[in-house]
């Protein structure tokens, strides 16, 4: 029986997608965090460093979850196809 999805394309459009929607709330975070009220007086510098080894921390747990999202949905999948 045919498959009912393109897996290679699927996961490359999850990955992309995992990868810019990352991105883009790390990057809006490296910039609000900063001006935040009760953040005021800190170390600028220091916060961003405990911002970045936050994120190099966050973006693995991240991609576990995805990638366990990823198998699930296709063991849904092959379901469906069998």
């Amino acid at each position: 029986m045919k498959s009912i999805v393109n897996r290679p394309k699927m996961y490359q459009c999850l990955v992309i997608s995992l990868f810019f929607g990352t991105g883009a709330v790390s990057v809006y975070l490296f910039f609000q965090i900063p001006s935040l009220p009760f953040l005021q007086g800190i170390n600028e510098e220091a916060l961003m460093t405990v911002v970045s080894l936050a994120w190099l921390m966050i973006i693995p747990a991240w991609m576990v979850l995805f990638f366990a999202a990823i198998t699930l949905f296709e063991a849904f999948l092959r379901r469906l196809d069998s």
